[in-house]
């Protein structure tokens, strides 16, 4: 899969930051950062707003329902973060499994949707 949309990650000795782009309505892109704090905190900017949320509330999702609804496809993967939930493109969602602040995940297969 070629990559297009590029995750940015700078590591300092305590926290991690994030940067990278959104889907809204499947084809506008915003841009994301997530900062991983030393408090267990993750600050999340997406849209010019501010949310909070703890960091073992951080997970990718994969919506395997989305495939079988035409037209969808291009949602099936997103981010969810306490209450907050965004899509993003599957070259981000690749490169954010990468990293230990995203290794939680969850499946929703088609019987679900």
């Amino acid at each position: 899969m070629p990559i297009r949309n590029i995750v940015s990650c700078t590591r300092q000795p305590n926290r991690a930051i994030f940067s990278f782009v959104n889907l809204f309505a499947g084809c506008q892109h915003y841009r994301v950062v997530m900062d991983f704090l030393p408090s267990g905190i993750v600050n999340i900017i997406v849209g010019g707003a501010l949310y909070r949320c703890q960091a073992n509330k951080v997970k990718r999702l994969i919506d395997e329902s989305r495939v079988e609804r035409e037209g969808l496809a291009s949602l099936n993967f997103s981010i969810q973060a306490g209450e907050l939930s965004f899509h993003i493109p599957a070259d981000v969602y690749e490169q954010l499994k990468a990293h230990p602040e995203f290794e939680n995940y969850s499946i929703i297969d088609i019987g679900e949707g």
